[in-house]
């Protein structure tokens, strides 16, 4: 091996020989790579989280088919959506400057929110995601705001060092348009010198039902599709046999007749109508015939189904005409945890409202409609989910004073405490207000 080796220096020289070995080493290293990782993908991938495109759009055209022509459905979605925005949301800027933007925002023809809002917020749980391109005006800044049916994403492209930011959206190209990539709204950001800028982008993309690790969002129906469906075939199928026991056939019996004898027969008969008269000789009997399909009662089956649905959706069943032995005591302790979830997608909802608020605010200050060192500070206020029964609560009340009354006199409680309980009790009727004094 070292003759070789000499010979090989002397003919090729000491370096190339050396640059050869090095290269090999590479190569090595490189394939050894690539055999260790086969079959892996990054820790921050979010592939094997999300269903394939063909069923992620076969999802959204089933919970809108649902939403569409299925009542059950169709009232899941709705109910979520009266809860969330109710009557409607409101907001306030600290600044003057800052609200007239946002109230310009909010009242442009094409944005719409007043009347928009609630239809954003059922399509968001309908498709488990919104789209909206956005265009910035160029000399003031104004925003509007487009909306991009979420079946026609191709692909959504996260941060590569981080799942949970959206980078971008591509659009699906079609015979009368071009595949097209949205950059999604962020934070502009520069990290080494930790300065932040203003938020941009070309549109807004929110997702719900999925987990930190997937990119694309699920319709709230995802998971109910298929019992509803079989609810809706069962409703279906009870009502064709109650039909079906309804009608009735005329079994004739001909005494003596030949099969040529009947078909004469029952070509000069017909029909017979209600309230007619008929005649025959002891030869011809009638019978009307009932099919016997038995008196089955479904009802339990149906609740059984119907409770499935809603236990699934987190809605009571005395929601949807099912009150069957429910109390008003029961009913007001059911709804607790539907105000919990209603309460999680109000929540969702502010939040898109608030990073929206945002963008227009940072593109006015952006194009010089509102100074960079302005007030941004801003409040959305939304509809309670729930409305305070004042009577009863008003009556306890009258109860606790009392109580804490007898509470200082026999010295179980200090005022400081006495307060601080009727402060409480007074923010259950929707007032805040703040304990005065310490006790002394």
């Amino acid at each position: 091996m070292e003759v070789r080796r000499r010979i090989a220096e002397a003919l090729l020289g000491k370096n190339f020989i050396d640059e050869i070995k090095q290269q090999a080493v590479r190569e090595a290293v490189v394939s050894a790579k690539k055999e260790d990782e086969e079959g892996w993908r990054p820790i921050t991938g979010a592939a094997e989280r999300d269903l394939t495109p063909l069923t992620q759009e076969r999802m959204q055209q089933i919970a809108f088919y649902l939403y569409d022509r299925n009542p059950v459905a169709h009232r899941i979605l709705e109910l979520t959506k009266d809860f969330v925005v109710g009557e409607g949301i409101s907001f306030t800027g600290e600044n003057d400057k800052v609200e007239k933007v946002l109230k310009e925002f909010w009242d442009d023809p094409v944005n719409a929110w007043d009347l928009k809002q609630g239809q954003r917020v059922l399509e968001l749980g309908l498709y488990g995601e919104q789209l909206y391109p956005v265009a910035v005006n160029e000399i003031d800044g104004r925003v509007r705001m487009g909306y991009l049916d979420p079946s026609a994403v191709a692909r959504v492209i996260p941060d590569p060092e981080n799942v949970e930011i959206i980078r971008q959206v591509k659009r699906k190209g079609s015979a009368t348009r071009i595949q097209k990539t949205y950059n999604v709204v962020n934070l502009d950001e520069d990290l080494k010198s930790k300065t932040y800028w203003e938020l941009n982008g070309e549109i807004f993309f929110f997702a719900i039902n999925k987990v930190a690790n997937a990119l694309r969002g699920r319709s709230d129906l995802f998971c109910l599709a298929d019992w509803i469906d079989g609810y809706d075939q069962f409703l279906f199928n009870r009502l064709e046999r109650s039909h079906l026991m309804n009608v009735f056939l005329w079994d004739i019996t001909l005494e003596g007749y030949n099969q040529n004898q009947i078909d004469g027969w029952l070509k000069e008969q017909g029909i017979p109508k209600p309230a007619s008269m008929r005649a025959h000789n002891e030869k011809v009997k009638w019978n009307a015939v009932v099919p016997e399909l038995g008196a089955h009662d479904a009802s339990e089956e149906a609740k059984l189904f119907r409770n499935m649905i809603l236990g699934g959706a987190g809605l009571p069943p005395h929601w949807f005409a099912g009150g069957e032995g429910i109390t008003r005591a029961t009913a007001l302790e059911m709804s607790v945890p539907v105000m919990k979830r209603l309460k999680t997608r109000q929540k969702y909802f502010k939040y898109m409202i608030e990073l929206i608020f945002k963008f227009v605010i940072a593109q006015a200050v952006i194009h010089g409609t509102l100074k960079k060192e302005v007030d941004r500070s801003f409040a959305v206020g939304l509809p309670k989910l729930l409305e305070k029964d004042i009577y009863t609560l008003a009556l306890g009340l009258k109860f606790i004073i009392g109580a804490l009354e007898t509470g200082m006199e026999k010295k179980w409680i200090d005022e400081k405490d006495a307060k601080r309980i009727f402060a409480y009790m007074m923010s259950q009727l929707g007032l805040e207000i703040k304990a005065r004094g310490d006790g002394k």
